[in-house]
């Protein structure tokens, strides 16, 4: 027995594993945290539902939802309002929450929608996925400064596998780190990582593939999955980016055509340590098939995304030059394995600098860069 717990690390520890959900309520401007059990969010489902059965057919929605006492009452029960902004998109074509309510209405309320992110079911996401994604982030965007910022990467983490989600890996994660300059993109990932509830939610990912039947799982299911373990390829912390290289080779061997949406990724990536894992998690999913004929047109593509970025980095180029001898050994490809041949070496070029443009010509550099400079 743990003699050093408290009540209150037991209660957070609960909270992590969505055993409980905690909740701000306000009385008399005194702040009190309240906790339920994850399935009273059924019952706060239905007093929303009968709050709405109380609407006159002469009024709209809009009107309903602006009335005093229909504020009041929300007022004091912030996980209700997190239930209205499913009500709303679906019994008014699409509009979210914040479209009829003010942030200056209620106490708390950026985060509490950030939060109700968490729960929305398929139907309250209508229309164009895209635009709705686009519309959600904008909102964020423009009231950053006021959100609790741990509860918004819990929100994309909690999403990122929902495949209707604006907020999926497909939607919205992959798009966002994409367009990231590796730095940056590693400070990101940095922080998403330090949410303890985000790591432990990527740990328990990790060992789907382990425990699940890959050939049930929906195709958008997977790519959403892999494309969150590719991302997890870089990160700095040593057990997940291990998890998640495991558990990315099980799926590509299960599903061989996942390769190609990774591949599309992979050709906007300039990350050596992603390109790495990913290279070696291909190569192992091909050793483990005997598909020939994806092999060799995988084998293709990546040699023709390495020559058009002129990779010189000599580990990326050895795992590359597995997967050649792997279409060597099944006689796809004939030539000797040699690493020279794989790939051409980029060539060198020597260039003078003074001394006073150095730093300058240093500092335009990543940290991946394989140009050196020397005084």
């Amino acid at each position: 027995m743990n003699l050093n717990i408290n009540s209150n690390k037991l209660l957070d520890k609960l909270v992590i594993h969505h055993l409980l959900e905690r909740y701000n309520t306000y009385v008399n401007n005194e702040r009190k945290k309240v906790y339920k059990f994850s399935f009273q969010k059924l019952s706060d489902f239905l007093i929303i539902r009968y709050i709405l059965d109380s609407k006159s057919q002469f009024e709209t929605y809009e009107e309903f939802f602006l009335k005093d006492y229909v504020i009041d009452f929300l007022k004091n029960n912030r996980s209700l309002l997190e239930t209205l902004s499913e009500h709303i998109p679906i019994r008014m074509n699409g509009k979210e929450i914040y479209e009829i309510y003010t942030k200056e209405q209620f106490y708390d309320f950026l985060n509490t929608y950030i939060r109700s992110l968490r729960y929305r079911s398929d139907i309250s996401f209508k229309g164009d996925i895209y635009q709705k994604t686009k519309s959600i982030i904008k909102y964020i965007k423009a009231n950053k400064k006021e959100i609790n910022y741990d509860d918004w990467l819990i929100t994309i983490a909690s999403c990122s596998i929902v495949d209707y989600h604006p907020l999926n890996c497909r939607n919205y994660f992959t798009p966002l780190l994409s367009k990231m300059s590796n730095s940056n993109r590693d400070i990101y990932l940095y922080d998403y990582l330090n949410c303890e509830y985000v790591r432990t939610r990527i740990i328990s990912l990790c060992k789907i593939p382990y425990y699940s039947n890959l050939e049930l799982l929906k195709r958008s299911f997977k790519i959403n999955l892999c494309q969150l373990y590719f991302w997890m390829l870089g990160v700095w912390d040593r057990e997940i980016r291990d998890k998640a290289t495991k558990s990315l080779t099980i799926m590509l061997k299960s599903d061989l055509s996942i390769i190609d949406d990774l591949l599309d990724i992979f050709v906007k990536v300039n990350d050596q340590y992603i390109k790495e894992r990913f290279l070696s998690s291909v190569f192992s999913s091909h050793k483990l098939n005997d598909d020939k004929k994806l092999l060799y047109n995988h084998y293709k593509k990546i040699r023709r995304i390495l020559l058009k970025n002129k990779v010189s980095n000599i580990r990326i180029r050895y795992y590359f030059m597995q997967l050649q001898n792997l279409c060597y050994d099944m006689g796809l490809y004939k030539v000797k394995k040699n690493i020279k041949n794989i790939l051409p070496i980029p060539k060198l070029d020597l260039i003078e600098v003074p001394h006073y443009e150095y730093n300058k010509k240093f500092s335009q550099l990543t940290k991946y860069s394989s140009i050196k400079f020397s005084l």
